[in-house]
Order: C-alpha cells, then sequence, then structure tokens
C-alpha cells in the first residue's frame, strides 16, 4: 500500500503544477484609453513611449496630447511601466528627475484610480490614459491592449 501512495505522490504533484494558474500579468494587464473624439487606432507602441516621454505633442489632427498617468503604485501603473518602458515607476521617476532638474520637462500628471483616469480622458479633448483590464472603460475609446 505504501508503494503506491509513493507512486502516486509524484503524479499527483506535477497534476498540482500543470493546473494553470492567473498569473499577475493576466490580471493586471491593461488597456490604452483616449478620448472618445479622437481616431488613434493605429497607435503603437513607440508612439506611447513618446506620448508618456513627452517627445510627441500633437495629435496628426493638431489636438495637444494629455497624457495622464496613474499613481507609482498603482498595479495599472507597474503593468505600463514594464510593458512600455521595460522599466519600473521608480526607474521612470529617476528618469524624470533627471528631466525636471535640467529644466527639461514636467511628467505626465498622475491619478490614484481608474475611475479618476477615465473621468479626465473621457472630459478632455486629446487625453490618453491606461487603465486595468477589468475596467470598464465608459465613454473612451480603448486603442491598444495589453495581455
Amino acid at each position: 500500500m505504501l508503494r503506491f501512495a509513493l507512486g502516486i505522490l509524484p503524479l499527483f504533484a506535477w497534476h498540482i503544477m500543470a493546473v494553470p494558474q492567473k498569473t499577475v500579468a493576466s490580471e493586471n494587464a491593461v488597456q490604452v484609453i483616449v478620448h472618445p473624439d479622437l481616431n488613434a487606432d493605429d497607435i503603437s507602441i513607440d508612439d506611447l513611449r513618446n506620448i508618456f516621454l513627452r517627445r510627441k505633442t500633437l495629435w496628426p489632427n493638431g489636438v495637444q496630447i494629455s497624457p495622464m498617468a496613474q499613481h507609482p503604485n498603482s498595479p495599472a501603473r507597474h503593468y505600463f511601466d514594464k510593458h512600455i518602458f521595460n522599466r519600473s515607476p521608480m526607474a521612470l521617476r529617476a528618469y524624470w528627475n533627471q528631466q525636471i532638474f535640467s529644466g527639461r520637462q514636467l511628467p505626465p500628471p498622475e491619478r490614484l484610480n481608474d475611475k479618476e483616469v477615465i473621468d479626465f480622458v473621457s472630459a478632455t479633448p486629446g487625453a490618453i490614459g491606461y487603465i486595468l483590464m477589468i475596467t470598464d472603460p465608459g465613454t473612451t475609446h480603448v486603442v491598444l491592449t495589453f495581455k
């Protein structure tokens, strides 16, 4: 009987390890949203980098781009910074400190949560932001998703 139990144990352990688990990435996947009147369906990851680094300031139609970031401790911010910039929010903070100190640029403003970002983006022509995939984007227009 003991021999049988010892033979089954590795199979049971393998089965537990093979069961799909939710990953942090799928829980914190993000969607990029823009003002409902913007047509930005062809936005690229390079565009996002340039927008959120304040290197690109106008949409093709001439409207001023208003990027909105999330708080550095938010799951959406961690996911966005990791997948767009390949850096943590703290590493980007160091970049922005250097920009501010040298008098070049200010970082995009920050909101505390998805709802505040959605409210800003839906009310501000030219606005762009990001929210968690599990959040309803409301009247905003989703232009990219990262899973």
